[in-house]
């Protein structure tokens, strides 16, 4: 039931991750990336790109590998892409191919980083933000930019 128009069902997303020994998503920008954070807490090691959350995500949870690349800007948007150096693409996917424990302890750290990392968990903690920002009682001002708020 897969189609352009439609996607996927979420609901699949887990088993075709778990289909795979290791996720390997070179997006030239992911602004939040969730790919990565979808794979590793389906278990499955992702290989991404340095740039933007794809490497935040996946060298905070130890679940994977990052690899470099050239940046250049988007032709239109000016916005910086990047483009995935394949030499070290190609060296992460023969690591992993070649030691099967690294991609079981990579898997669990992916997965212990996820669960400390629900929406849940965060919602609470954004939650948890606003109060103290928004408390009339609160005295104390931040400073942005030479302004006091």
């Amino acid at each position: 039931n897969f189609s352009r128009e439609k996607g996927m069902d979420p609901g699949f997303m887990n088993i075709l991750y778990n289909m795979w020994d290791v996720s390997l998503y070179l997006s030239g920008g992911e602004g939040f990336g969730l790919p990565n954070f979808e794979s590793i807490i389906a278990g499955t090691p992702s290989i991404t790109t340095d740039y933007s959350a794809n490497g935040e995500i996946v060298n905070d949870s130890k679940a994977g590998m990052t690899v470099p690349g050239v940046l250049q800007p988007e032709a239109g948007s000016c916005i910086w892409r990047i483009i995935a150096d394949l030499g070290r693409t190609i060296k992460a996917v023969r690591t992993y191919y070649y030691d099967r424990n690294l991609i079981e302890t990579d898997s669990q750290n992916g997965r212990a980083f996820a669960l400390k990392h629900s929406t849940d968990i965060i919602a609470d903690q954004w939650h948890r933000i606003f109060q103290q920002v928004a408390d009339p009682a609160r005295k104390k001002t931040f400073s942005i930019l030479g302004e006091d708020i």
